[in-house]
């Protein structure tokens, strides 16, 4: 005989679980959480932080081990006749200390492969890509203030001076225009933020590129990543930055243009750092799995 309390189906109701919860359990909710569903709670693996934390920590300990070896080599190299051991030791472990703790927070090698163009480049663990690019005085790498503090890996390509669009009398690029920070790859594409002015960006590596300039058009400094521009579109201002200007055009473009604030688009500039660049696009499709 079948029990009449055995239910083997039950009216679905949404908001059951609700009526009866503590209002503490609904509002005291936590600002970072480490999931958002209880579905990624129950699969067993490393959070993003903890992810984040492991990668950090990876990067560190592998530098300070190759460093400290080598600063051990050094100073074993070093020894001299008439040291005692202790002396010896101690210059041996000061110097595997010194170039471990370097090798570790500074990835001075990266700056060896990187161009900053009218910028310097600080490597730091902590940056993304492993470095910054600290722009000089009177460059910048975008047009968008918002995001330029952000985008610290690109190169400082862009002048800050007057660019007298329709000064000319031939034909003019168009002024650069702002573009959505996009969410998918074309982050990781050169040519979606480089400016080339009077030119065509052409991606001649992974995350590298070029600006092809077109007949009256040459790049600035006559670096071949930097924007094109003719003569007349410089701004006599722009000589302080080391921009050759034409004396005719000097004059005539000192009032109005526009700021090369306006300009846009930097990327990574032509370089052997391809593989670290892929290494981070890695890192980052781990932490989202």
């Amino acid at each position: 005989m079948d029990d009449s309390n055995d239910q083997k189906y039950y009216k679905y109701h949404p908001y059951q679980d609700l009526y009866h919860v503590p209002a503490p359990s609904l509002y005291n909710l936590p600002t970072s959480p480490e999931y958002l569903f209880d579905e990624e709670a129950a699969h067993q693996r490393r959070s993003w932080s903890e992810n984040l934390q492991y990668y950090t920590g990876t990067g560190y300990l592998s530098g300070a081990i190759i460093g400290g070896a080598k600063g051990s080599f050094d100073g074993i190299r070093s020894a001299e006749p008439g040291d005692t051991m202790k002396l010896r030791i101690n210059r041996i472990l000061n110097s595997g200390g010194h170039v471990g703790r370097k090798f570790g927070n500074n990835l001075e090698a990266i700056c060896d492969e990187v161009e900053c163009g009218q910028g310097k480049c600080v490597a730091n663990i902590q940056y993304p890509f492993g470095y910054m690019c600290q722009c000089d005085r009177g460059w910048t790498r975008t047009t968008n203030d918002d995001i330029n503090d952000n985008l610290t890996f690109l190169p400082c390509v862009i002048p800050n001076c007057t660019l007298n669009y329709g000064g000319c009398q031939q034909t003019v690029p168009n002024p650069p225009s702002e573009k959505p920070v996009p969410w998918n790859a074309s982050a990781f594409d050169p040519c979606y933020w480089i400016y080339c002015g009077g030119g065509n960006c052409t991606r001649n590596a992974t995350y590298t590129h070029l600006c092809t300039c077109h007949s009256g058009f040459s790049n600035l400094l006559n670096v071949p990543y930097f924007p094109c521009y003719s003569q007349c579109t410089l701004g006599s201002d722009c000589a302080s930055l080391g921009i050759k200007v034409s004396n005719t055009q000097a004059t005539n473009n000192t009032a109005g243009g526009s700021s090369a604030a306006g300009n846009h688009g930097s990327s990574i500039l032509p370089g052997k750092f391809h593989w670290m660049i892929i290494l981070f696009v890695s890192m980052l499709m781990v932490l989202r799995i």
